[in-house]
């Protein structure tokens, strides 16, 4: 067994039996059902900004939303996976699907369901030199400070990104949520969506641990044209309105 086996099995288990690494939302701070990847008006006056203008507010709440559908949609997807069964997504981002790991993988995306509010998101001055920086942090979107409450400082790279597709501000949100305690607790094991995919062919264990593993995973799938499952609507269905789902972001 390798010896990032035993971390991960502690950290499932962990998971599974408590969430004492940080205080999840109440149940008036989240959607009443995580079937869908809507953020709804009043979710989006929850979301907690610090030292943000109103064009970030708007920026971050669209991410926000996307970053819902992307996590609903990953989870539907790993739903319809087996253990032991290959998948060339899965494989590519995760390595060899097996027992401990794809439960492990399988749980976190799920801890992620409706935690985005869950997070405080920072537009305040980012540190500019690397030795300033906390350690965990990203020089490329954004860093992540690990303190009550948790709290994601969005940086230049941030504001630059792509709503949605490789490297973007909804995929930067999911990696960062995936490094609360309580949800996924990972850490860097690569800057780069390259880096990502040598850490599953190198070590499968460690890829279940790595933020960027689950970023790059998580957008792959979202970018899937025609899934054979359903991508989440971002809002409910509604008779007078248009439905808004994820083709028309």
């Amino acid at each position: 067994m390798r010896i990032t086996t035993i971390p991960l099995l502690l950290a499932f288990f962990v998971f599974q039996a408590s969430a004492d690494g940080i205080t999840k939302p109440t149940k008036d701070e989240i959607s009443p059902s995580s079937s869908h990847g809507a953020t709804s008006p009043a979710e989006q006056e929850k979301i907690k900004h610090i030292a943000c203008f109103q064009k970030q507010r708007e920026h971050i709440e669209r991410a926000v939303t996307v970053a819902n559908a992307i996590i609903n949609s990953t989870n539907l997807f790993i739903a319809s996976l087996k253990v032991g069964t290959e998948n060339s997504h899965y494989t590519k981002f995760f390595g060899k699907n097996d027992f401990a790991q794809f439960n492990a993988v399988k749980f976190h995306f799920e801890n992620m369901a409706d935690q985005t509010a869950s997070l405080h998101y920072s537009c305040g001055p980012c540190p500019k030199s690397k030795e300033k920086r906390p350690p965990g942090s990203k020089k490329r979107l954004s860093t992540y400070v690990n303190k009550f409450p948790v709290r994601i400082n969005l940086c230049k790279g941030f504001w630059k990104a792509p709503l949605k597709g490789t490297d973007s501000q909804a995929g930067t949100i999911i990696r960062e949520l995936s490094r609360v305690p309580s949800i996924g607790g990972t850490e860097d094991y690569g800057q780069t969506k390259t880096e990502a995919i040598a850490t599953a062919k190198r070590d499968f264990m460690m890829a279940a641990l790595s933020a960027d593993n689950y970023m790059y995973f998580a957008e792959e799938i979202f970018s899937i044209k025609k899934p054979f499952w359903k991508k989440p609507f971002l809002k409910k269905p509604s008779k007078e309105k248009k439905i808004f789902n994820t083709e028309d972001i």
